[in-house]
């Protein structure tokens, strides 16, 4: 599954309030592995390896990561400062990862981090930057700048493996080889089928390390066989708590 979602230009001072640090921190808990710069355009802000959180807000706020130049002509930081593209994987592969020897955790961490590198590369062939007043003018981009963290519990502390793609506002047009705002609107209309692309990379990556097999997927997503539905909707509580607050609405 993936979802995505605005990261507003205040989502800065929000963590701050909320968690002392910062934006980076809500990604970067100490809980959780460090997270890892993606995307074809991180090559020209210099950025690999491993996530620094100055140069994590540095480059949400159009500024090279190392010397605060603006990046783009707008005076001002827009609105929408970036992108959170999350890729969720299954109930049965969260608690595989959190309850198998350490040798089957690693495994199903790889399959994670595999399939979302997969997946990611197909997001960023959409980019594309907006030019002009109003940003009628599009160009095309040379990849993404993404942060990836890889979180292991949901916000109720169970099982939940998933990986936050933090995508900056800003893309790098190599025919002109300058940055502008990046065009969101294709990864929108393209966030159902890359989601399913990731998680048939996931299913593939762990049948292939750990030969598991799957139930049927259904709008997508599936189950490894072997996982009672009783413990997989033990361990949703987020879920249930969706479903109650339907059924009162």
């Amino acid at each position: 599954m993936l979802s995505l979602a605005k990261l507003g230009a205040g989502v800065a001072d929000y963590y701050e309030r909320m968690v002392a640090r910062g934006v980076e921190e809500y990604y970067a808990s100490a809980r959780e592995a460090p997270g890892e710069w993606l995307g074809t355009s991180s090559s020209y802000l210099r950025l690999e390896g491993t996530v620094d959180g100055d140069e994590f807000r540095r480059v949400l706020s159009h500024t090279d990561p190392r010397s605060g130049v603006r990046l783009t002509d707008a005076r001002s930081v827009p609105k929408v400062v970036g992108f959170d593209a999350t890729f969720c994987a299954p109930k049965s592969a969260s608690l595989l990862f959190a309850l198998g020897s350490s040798d089957v955790s690693n495994e199903v961490r790889n399959a994670q981090d595999a399939a979302v590198r997969e997946a990611f590369d197909v997001l960023q062939s959409l980019a594309r930057g907006r030019r002009g007043r109003n940003g009628v003018r599009l160009v095309t981009g040379d990849g993404l700048v993404g942060a990836a963290y890889r979180h292991r519990t949901s916000r109720a502390a169970e099982p939940h493996l998933h990986t936050h793609v933090v995508i900056p506002n800003l893309v790098y047009a190599l025919e002109d080889q300058r940055w502008s705002a990046l065009d969101a609107r294709p990864l929108y209309a393209w966030c159902k089928p890359i989601g399913y692309l990731y998680a048939a990379q996931l299913r593939f990556e762990l049948t292939t390390r750990l030969g598991v097999q799957w139930q049927p997927a259904v709008k997508g997503m599936a189950e490894m066989s072997g996982f009672p539905k009783a413990v997989l909707r033990a361990f949703s509580t987020r879920r249930r708590e969706i479903e109650e607050e339907l059924k009162g609405a």
